[in-house]
């Protein structure tokens, strides 16, 4: 997101309480805080939900760090992905500067952008009420239906968004900044030429404690910006029965479709990077692709999968897909890369390379590949009794 001139914040106020002056000038206390309890959430999820927001403060600070982090580092990749580069575009992000509020903060969406795939979006809280200064981060949780407990959601347009981020918002000083918050499209609404976006935040919470209840809706109309988006249909482009049949791209992201024949579950392992050689990162499995966990495909069928990284940044001519049999943690020279492509942005060509070679890899057919995997004795799949479970 474009960065916001912090010397312009309090332009035009002329009276700040001393109270708040003084608490924001507090180092953090580390005291343990008066717990205030949600009527139907436990200590357990008290506990997760501090740890979940530790684990974004930790990413906040230290986004590598928090990358390299065993079962959870996936998810900041993602996070720290997708839609990263959008802002060099020029004229995608728009500034907002709705607000909306409570007794207790004043919640204003600063910036935001939509290119056909996502809305993201930036939020900015204004404290009224001190005691939120004494948490180094503030979040929220998920709407859950069927419970009281008001949560956060938003919607598009009046639809329900399929996906979206919860925004965390970290302290500056006085005041809190989230995340970009994420937001995916409904289905069928990216060639709207403007859009109405609503989010509804609930209870917010810092240090496992409820420190508001008072919900805030924010509402706010947006133009989407697609002159950007690019689709292309490729034919005939395959090397040992590895396939690209499409490409798009957009500021926020990068998508291939791969076809090849099925040899696994877990599909195959795609990497991005631009001819500058800047890291898009691995395929984020963004629309389930390479997740084959639902029997949809047999031994010998061809197999569909959709590829997502970061969108490379403005002035990008070329980008570089590799596909690897293995997962980044599994690579080493000598390990087995299934094939390349580069893809020309400017004219929409694909073309096979190999620079994988270079790096000390070798290749694999992946049509030989899969006859050998469906030649090889197979795992046993686990035996139910057939008593139904009460």
């Amino acid at each position: 997101m474009c960065e916001i001139d912090k010397t312009r914040l309090f332009e035009g106020i002329t009276y700040i309480d001393p109270a708040f002056v003084e608490e924001a000038n507090k180092p953090l206390e580390r005291k343990p805080a008066h717990i205030i309890w949600l009527k139907k959430a436990g200590a357990l999820a008290a506990a997760f939900l501090f740890v979940v927001a530790v684990l974004f403060s930790i990413n906040a600070a230290f986004p590598a760090f928090a990358e390299s982090l065993p079962l959870v580092g996936e998810i900041f990749r993602q996070l720290n992905s997708i839609g990263s580069n959008a802002p060099s575009y020029e004229g995608v992000v728009q500034g907002i500067g709705v607000s909306a509020g409570n007794d207790q903060y004043e919640a204003t969406v600063t910036e935001a952008y939509c290119d056909g795939d996502y809305v993201f979006f930036a939020l900015r809280l204004q404290v009224k009420d001190t005691k939120l200064l004494k948490m180094e981060t503030l979040y929220t949780e998920e709407a859950v239906e069927g419970h009281d407990a008001p949560g956060w959601s938003i919607s598009i347009n009046g639809k329900g968004a399929p996906g979206y981020d919860l925004p965390v918002f970290t302290r500056k000083g006085s005041y809190f900044e989230s995340n970009a918050i994420r937001v995916n499209l409904p289905e069928g609404m990216g060639t709207e030429e403007t859009i109405q976006v609503e989010a509804f935040m609930g209870n917010l919470y810092g240090r496992g404690q409820v420190l508001s209840t008072d919900p805030v809706s924010l509402c706010f109309d947006m133009a989407m910006n697609t002159r950007y988006n690019q689709q292309e249909q490729v034919q005939n482009v395959e090397i040992g029965g590895l396939e690209l049949q499409n490409w798009g791209c957009s500021p926020s992201k990068l998508s291939v479709t791969l076809a090849y024949h099925y040899f696994d579950i877990a599909g195959v392992y795609a990497h991005a990077r631009t001819d500058g050689g800047l890291d898009l990162g691995e395929d984020t499995h963004e629309n389930g692709g390479g997740d084959f966990g639902d029997g949809r495909y047999s031994f010998g069928d061809t197999a569909l999968q959709e590829c997502t990284f970061v969108g490379p940044p403005e002035g990008t001519k070329t980008v570089v897909i590799t596909v690897y049999k293995e997962p980044p943690a599994d690579r080493a020279a000598g390990s087995a890369a299934f094939g390349e492509f580069t893809v020309d942005l400017e004219t929409g060509n694909v073309r096979v390379t190999d620079s994988y070679l270079e790096e000390g890899f070798t290749h694999q057919s992946i049509t030989e590949y899969a006859r050998l995997q469906a030649q090889a004795p197979q795992p046993e799949m686990p035996v139910t009794s057939g008593v139904p479970r009460g």
